[in-house]
């Protein structure tokens, strides 16, 4: 009878640091009552030492073999620990195909004192590799029998597109589609690698660094997968960064909308293009903690969920509990230009051409009567303002930067249909004596953004969890509504 895999599950390189680690990875495997599917990354760290030996072999002195031999003694040292004696013999054949295959990449790589295309993605996708098939060993050593998919090989073929690595998904549909029924006929758990796919020649391509909730994504879609579990170090996705608000609260349950919308403006919790793979699918997504897998998490589903619970009773919702979590982005820019009417679109399309090459992004954008303001991250504004400058004479009438500024969004449905969420966050503000830059509301996005001074930020993010958030759920008594016009 064949078992569908209604989940898949995905487990970060950050959870996997050690042996200890790796061992409660197979204990939650284990448990699961159903057939699953499983994602990893690298075990934390070893990317980045993979980058370092790729430097090294560029470098003059092309010392890569000391990182190259402590990466193969890690490695054996937890198989040794993990592994039973009748399985290593398998295991530490991979091992050795695997190393053999970095070291002669770097060796080439020196020798001719130049990487070629692919060169890089090769050499760091052996850390996935190296980490899936460690895995593997040591749940066949528990009795799970498993079997390695390294995910260059199943038809996840990728192509950089405006500077991003994407995957092709109509293609991988498929490519897919007869390896999931193969998987779903078998009476093994599958194992995939995680942040890398293969472009169309079939060579290795990189989806970017924390791209694993990526990749675990598409293997969803791939199997229809009712739940997707990402377990990662931290319990869930916080009303606020706790590292800036001790008080903030772990939200229990989320909208695809208000995650997509929490990461874009600054909570960094799930990679950006983690939801385009999931289009069209009811799947649902669970945050939860590694370290303290009992701790709920946070789930995110199709259909935003307005509820507030407080020690099991629902509460009344007032104007300011639709906002569910608050995310900051400091180090924005603000950049002002005012182009020729014939020519605003060719500028905006270069100039969003120019961020993506950089990893940048458009915050918000307003055209007013004479000119474009442009919210942007300050890794390409620089980038930006020359553009704009080489354009001047022809196309542009003028510009100007203005830059250390942050962004605070204050997310949740329905908060665009609530005039009085933005008047309350107006009169917390002037309550401290902060005056925003900028305040955006979007009659799409359940979203109210403010822009302010960097050196403000901090404090606007506080005084607003505390005022919107925090006293939900305490007899705080709220700021009077004559506090609006605080001088």
């Amino acid at each position: 009878m064949k078992t569908r895999i209604k989940k898949v599950i995905k487990i970060g390189g950050s959870c996997l640091a050690d042996l200890d680690s790796i061992k409660k990875a197979v204990s939650l495997i284990s448990k699961e009552p159903e057939k699953t599917a499983i994602v990893v990354s690298a075990l934390k760290g070893v990317t980045d030492l993979l980058q370092h030996a790729y430097h090294l072999a560029l470098g003059q002195s092309g010392d890569f073999r000391g990182t190259v031999a402590s990466l193969k003694q890690r490695h054996e040292n937890l198989a040794l620990e993990l592994v039973h004696p009748a399985i290593m013999p398998q295991l530490h054949l991979k091992f050795q195909s695997i190393f053999n295959s970095l070291n002669s990449s770097l060796q080439k790589i020196f020798l001719h004192r130049e990487a070629l295309p692919g060169d890089r993605a090769k050499i760091l996708s052996q850390g996935e590799r190296l980490s899936a098939h460690l895995l593997a060993a040591a749940l066949e050593s528990a009795g799970i029998t498993t079997r390695v998919f390294e995910t260059d090989r199943i038809g996840l073929v990728a192509s950089e597109v405006s500077g991003k690595v994407r995957v092709d998904l109509e293609k991988f549909d498929l490519n897919f589609t007869p390896i999931a029924e193969e998987i779903v006929a078998a009476r093994y758990l599958p194992i995939f690698t995680g942040f890398f796919g293969s472009d169309e020649q079939g060579e290795v391509i990189l989806f970017g660094r924390n791209s694993s909730d990526y990749s675990a994504a598409i293997m969803a879609r791939g199997f229809k997968a009712e739940c997707l579990e990402l377990y990662k170090d931290v319990a869930g996705i916080f009303s606020a960064d706790p590292s800036l608000v001790p008080q903030a609260r772990l939200i229990p349950r989320l909208s695809r909308e208000e995650a997509s919308l929490l990461g874009f403006y600054g909570a960094r919790i799930i990679h950006p293009d983690f939801w385009q793979p999931l289009e069209g699918l009811e799947t649902e997504v669970l945050i939860r903690s590694f370290s303290s897998p009992d701790i709920p998490g946070t789930i995110i589903t199709t259909k935003p969920h307005d509820e507030v619970e407080n020690k099991g009773q629902k509460i009344t919702p007032k104007s300011h509990s639709f906002i569910k979590g608050l995310a900051l982005k400091d180090g924005l820019t603000l950049l002002k230009i005012a182009p020729q009417k014939s020519s605003i679109q060719s500028i905006l399309m270069k100039l969003e051409r120019i961020l993506a090459e950089r990893d940048g992004k458009i915050i918000a954008w307003v055209p007013l009567i004479n000119n474009f303001i442009l919210i942007l991250s300050d890794i390409s504004a620089e980038s930006l303002a020359l553009s704009a400058f080489s354009l001047r004479e022809n196309q542009l009438e003028s510009f100007s930067l203005e830059k250390n500024l942050a962004s605070i969004a204050a997310v949740g449905s329905g908060i665009n249909q609530k005039s009085a969420v933005s008047s309350r966050i107006l009169r917390i503000l002037a309550y401290e004596k902060i005056t925003p830059r900028f305040f955006f509301t979007f009659s799409e996005n359940p979203v109210i953004l403010i822009i302010v001074p960097s050196s403000e930020a901090p404090r606007a993010l506080r005084q607003l969890h505390t005022e919107l958030i925090t006293s939900r759920f305490s007899d705080k008594k709220d700021i009077p509504d004559d506090h609006l016009f605080v001088s």
